[in-house]
């Protein structure tokens, strides 16, 4: 059996990834390129790449490239991970890539078949902590008591006091996007980014991948969180709150709504916080790790593998 990389036709992540890559695409420009790929042995899909390059590296962006297989994954010897790491390679080189970036898990303590093979074609390592939150089995009751104690008082608060607002699918309500942005504006004090990666976030939202969660004090617009389903899991995107109301955690209740609400649309198998490194030296930076580590029923060791193209 023998492995090929190759443009994707479809696969059960392109819906979703395909909007994401956009989105990247508007954000970052031309310097952004699309480099997702299907996994295919003997005329079969079996897993997907996604990947994309940005100024020559070939990884995604907020963490490396990610590799999904499907259940086919099992009749793989260590042969056809060799050759699939050869191809990434060699597809880095040919888009011109001096460095690769590649996200993998561990297994049950130990590293992946992949994580084998990248380990003896020398890319160099580093540990970090995955913070999720698994939808197996999941229910409220069961993860509210799983959350940080200091958090619970603010998100009572928000419950008894914020009037929320959800555009989804079934309320792509344009409008109240438009709130959104217009608030993301006035807080950041300046316009951050182009109109059409604004317009590829309502797009993800339309299709069903999103849901933005607006929060209103009095009537006014206080708070507003997008969470977005990515491959197989869903993830925190972009969010905005009033600093004069920092003190009751406007952003707790919002977070907590949007991991308790990307299960019920069923799309994913866990809420991913975002990476947790052990050597973070930034001050502000540990402390929004922190936060999000609160929300986290595990962390789930990741290893980052990167290697220099010659």
């Amino acid at each position: 059996m023998s492995i090929e990389l190759t443009p994707i036709i479809y696969s059960p992540f392109n819906s979703k990834v395909e909007l994401l890559q956009q989105y990247y695409q508007a954000y970052y420009g031309t310097d952004f390129s699309d480099q997702s790929m299907a996994i295919v042995c003997d005329g079969k899909a079996i897993g997907y790449v996604c990947a994309s390059s940005l100024e020559q590296v070939l990884s995604q962006p907020g963490s490396g490239l990610e590799i999904m297989f499907s259940d086919l994954v099992h009749s793989l010897s260590m042969s056809h991970f060799k050759d699939l790491v050869k191809l990434i390679i060699n597809h880095a080189i040919k888009n011109d890539c001096s460095l690769i970036k590649i996200k993998d898990n561990l297994s049950l303590g130990k590293l992946s078949p992949l994580g084998e093979v990248l380990f003896n074609e020398k890319f160099q390592s580093k540990l970090t902590f995955e913070m999720v939150t698994n939808y197996e089995e999941f229910a409220e009751t069961t993860y509210y008591t799983c959350i940080r104690k200091s958090y619970k008082s603010l998100i009572n608060w928000g419950r008894k006091n914020l009037k929320i607002d959800y555009i989804n699918k079934d309320n792509a309500d344009r409008n109240s996007f438009k709130t959104f942005q217009e608030f993301h504006k006035k807080i950041s004090g300046r316009v951050t980014r182009s109109d059409i990666s604004w317009n590829k976030q309502f797009e993800m939202i339309e299709n069903g991948i999103g849901e933005l969660i607006m929060a209103y004090l009095n009537d006014e617009v206080v708070g507003g969180s997008l969470f977005i389903d990515q491959l197989d899991y869903s993830a925190y995107f972009t969010g905005v709150y009033e600093r004069d109301l920092f003190q009751y955690g406007l952003s707790h209740y919002l977070l907590y709504l949007g991991i308790v609400r990307s299960f019920e649309r069923r799309q994913t198998k866990f809420f991913s916080l975002g990476h947790f490194d052990t050597d973070i030296q930034d001050p502000k930076w540990y402390n929004i790790q922190f936060f999000k580590k609160g929300f986290a029923s595990d962390l789930i060791p990741t290893v980052i593998w990167t290697k220099e193209i010659k």
